[in-house]
C-alpha cells in the first residue's frame, strides 16, 4: 500500500507564547509518500533538493515511526519519499511537519490505530533530534490545525481555541537558516519577575483576544519580551522587516519558531496583501533575499492528498 499526505508549515510561539503556542498555515506545507516494504526496515528516498538525512536513526520522521512501531511491537518496512517543500531552519516547522506527516501517514496505513494524542507522542520523540527538547508547539497543529495551546508535554495536554475566521499571517522566510537547536541555546536562563508578569500578560491577553474576536488586544498583546530580544540580532534586517509589518497595517510581528522566519497577524486577506507587497518593496531596496507567505490559519492540520491500495 501507499499513502502520499500534506502536513502544514506552523507558526510556534506566537510572539508572546513561548512553547505553548502555535498554528496551522494553509500553505506552505510538506508533502509525502509512504510506502509499506517487505524489506522489515524503513528507507529513506528525497525526491527534493532540500537536504533530509538518510539514516533512520538521524531522521525526525523515522524516529518518530520507530516510536510507534515500538509500541506496536511490530517490524513492518516503510519507505518514505520525501518531497518536502520547508527548509530546515526555517522556523515554520519543517521538522515539524515531517515527523507528523510520517506517523499519519504510517497510521493511516495501520488502520488507524493510534489516535491524534498518542500520535502526537511519537512525533514529538521525532521533534528531540532537531531541537533538543521535547515540544509539541509545531507537531500539534501540524497535526491537528487550528491553533493550540500546549497546556504540558508531560502529560501531553493540548487546548484548541477558536480564533478570528479571517485572521490571516503573513510570513517573511529570509534565504538564510537558523538551526532550532542553536537558537535555545542561546537564550536566557533566567528572567526578572517584571518581565515574567509582563509575558504572563501577553499570553492570557491572547487567549482571550483570539477567542473573544478582539483585533486591538490582538495587537496590543503580540509582543515577546523574553525570546524575541535574544534571537532577533542573529536574523538580518529583522527591524526593519518587523516594523514594515507593523506600519503598512499589521496587527503585531515577531519571530516565527526559533527564526529566521518572521511572522505577522493581520484582520483580513486584504490587509495582508499590503504587508506582503510593503515587504517585498523593502527587500526590494535593501536587496534582503527570501520568499513571502500569505495564509489564514488552516482549521485542517494532516490529510490525505492520495492513497493506493495495490494489493
Amino acid at each position: 500500500m501507499e499513502i502520499k499526505v500534506f502536513a502544514p508549515a506552523t507558526v510556534s510561539n506566537v510572539g508572546c507564547g513561548f512553547d505553548i503556542m502555535g498554528f496551522a498555515m494553509q500553505n506552505p506545507g510538506d508533502e509525502m509518500i509512504v510506502r509499506t516494504n517487505d524489506q522489515k526496515k524503513l528507507i529513506i528516498e528525497n525526491q527534493t533538493n532540500i537536504a533530509v538525512p538518510l539514516e533512520p536513526t538521524k531522521n525526525v520522521t523515522t524516529i518518530a515511526i520507530q516510536a510507534m512501531l515500538r509500541k506496536l511491537e511490530s517490524k513492518q518496512g516503510f519507505t518514505i519519499i520525501y518531497t518536502k517543500k520547508i527548509s530546515s531552519g526555517s522556523g515554520i516547522g519543517s521538522s515539524g511537519a515531517s515527523a507528523v506527516a510520517g506517523v499519519f501517514a504510517v497510521n493511516k496505513l495501520l488502520s488507524e490505530t493510534f489516535s491524534n494524542y498518542e500520535l502526537l507522542k511519537f512525533a514529538m520523540e521525532g521533534e528531540v533530534i532537531s531541537s533538543g527538547s521535547i515540544h509539541a508547539d509545531n507537531v500539534a497543529p501540524a497535526l491537528i490545525g487550528g491553533f493550540c495551546i500546549i497546556k504540558s508535554c508531560e502529560p501531553l495536554d493540548i487546548i484548541s481555541i477558536p480564533f478570528p475566521e479571517e485572521l490571516t499571517t503573513v510570513v517573511f522566510l529570509p534565504n538564510i537558516s537558523l538551526p532550532t537547536i542553536e537558537m535555545r541555546r542561546i537564550l536566557p536562563k533566567e528572567v526578572s519577575l517584571k518581565t515574567a508578569t509582563m509575558q504572563w500578560a501577553n499570553v492570557a491577553t491572547l487567549t482571550a483576544a483570539l477567542m473573544l474576536n478582539d483585533t486591538k488586544r490582538i495587537a496590543d498583546s503580540l509582543i515577546d519580551y523574553i525570546v524575541e530580544p535574544a534571537r532577533s540580532k542573529f536574523i538580518p534586517n529583522y527591524t526593519e522587516i518587523k516594523h514594515t509589518m507593523l506600519r503598512s497595517g499589521a496587527l503585531g510581528a515577531s519571530i516565527s519558531g526559533s527564526g529566521p522566519a518572521i511572522f505577522s497577524l493581520t484582520e483580513n486577506q486584504d490587509k495582508a496583501e499590503t504587508v506582503s507587497r510593503a515587504v517585498s518593496n523593502l527587500c526590494n531596496d535593501l536587496k534582503i533575499e527570501g520568499r513571502i507567505f500569505i495564509s489564514k490559519i488552516s482549521k485542517e492540520g494532516a490529510r490525505v492528498v492520495q492513497l493506493n491500495d495495490y494489493k
